[in-house]
């Protein structure tokens, strides 16, 4: 969408920024879990490459408040640039379309041309019909077509419920950076779009990875007293936010075509994903609670210091409080 004069495009504000705080986009990665290509799009404004409006919200406020900008400002901007909204002369702004800019008009066929060829085709037909002995014979070519699409259709499913909806494909080249550098370049990632959501059922085989108790020890060699442990069956948006400071983070999931890694020595990263038996398992540590949001419930075990949480009480996208002080957790409506 062309900007009107005066108007920056969100991804240039976000790029200069960094540059005056002397960040490069691996830090920016670092500091966002955002990977690098999804933070390249973004400076590019090519957001068709980033699944969903929902997404590219998320991170666009993260990227602001890593470099020092205002959320809201970049979000605006954004929403300019997608013709959400547009500035007026008087630098007002409305909604992009209104209902009296929109004329449809009559669409008419131009029989005159369309009956002649219409008869044109009727007549070479049945010359053909009538060439072949009235269609008593029949085409070999045809039947053979037909046998090989019917061969080619496949075979219904027994149940649609474990068919998801494809993960988009994230990729990004390595060009010539505004601070007369290069870009960097890294592997392909893989934003997991969520999937319908099906029946709650436990993980098989969580047991093989640490059980997220009190007293496990980070890969910082520090413990904390609230260890939340979340075990997924497949990919999925999950965030998290630790003891309500910042905004909500999401997991760091391995880039597209690399297999999840194994925790060492027992003592994962916070926010990391590793591969659990037949699943996936990430931890956080706290002080006091958490807010975790899941975007799929089923095939999804959640623990606080070891003990199970029951996921009949939330909703898929509801923010869930997970305290270390009794009740325990509680579901903010």
């Amino acid at each position: 969408m062309t900007q009107g004069p005066g108007i920056k495009m969100p991804g240039e504000m976000l790029a200069a920024a960094r540059l005056a705080a002397e960040m490069s986009v691996a830090q920016v990665s670092e500091a966002t879990k955002i990977p690098p290509a999804a933070l390249q799009a973004i400076e590019r404004d090519e957001y068709h490459k980033i699944s969903g409006d929902l997404y590219v919200k998320s991170f666009l406020r993260l990227y602001s408040e890593a470099v020092g900008l205002d959320p809201e400002e970049i979000l605006d901007a954004y929403r300019r640039f997608v013709g959400e909204v547009s500035v007026t002369a008087d630098g007002d702004e409305v909604p992009a379309w209104g209902e009296d800019e929109v004329q449809v008009k009559g669409i008419g066929l131009p029989w005159h041309k369309i009956i002649p060829v219409a008869a044109a085709v009727v007549l070479v037909a049945l010359a053909i019909f009538f060439f072949r002995g009235c269609g008593d014979s029949v085409d070999p070519v045809a039947t053979e077509t037909q046998e090989t699409a019917a061969s080619m259709q496949p075979a219904a499913a027994d149940s649609s419920a474990d068919q998801e909806t494809p993960p988009v494909e994230l990729t990004e080249t390595v060009e010539e950076a505004p601070d007369g550098g290069t870009r960097e370049e890294a592997a392909p990632i893989t934003i997991p779009v969520p999937a319908d959501d099906p029946p709650a059922t436990p993980v098989r085989n969580s047991s093989a990875a640490p059980a997220g108790v009190a007293d496990l020890k980070f890969r910082d060699g520090r413990t904390r007293p609230l260890v939340l442990r979340v075990v997924c069956d497949r990919p999925q948006d999950l965030r998290v936010q630790v003891d309500g400071q910042g905004s909500h983070l999401p997991a760091f999931w391995p880039a597209a075509g690399t297999a999840a890694p194994r925790i060492q020595d027992d003592r994962p990263e916070p926010g990391r994903v590793y591969a659990a038996g037949e699943g996936f398992v990430v931890y956080w540590g706290a002080e006091d609670h958490f807010s975790l949001i899941l975007e799929r419930l089923g095939g999804v075990t959640v623990t606080t210091n070891g003990e199970a949480r029951d996921l009949s009480r939330v909703r898929p996208g509801q923010e869930w409080i997970l305290d270390v002080h009794p009740p325990g957790y509680f579901v903010k409506p």
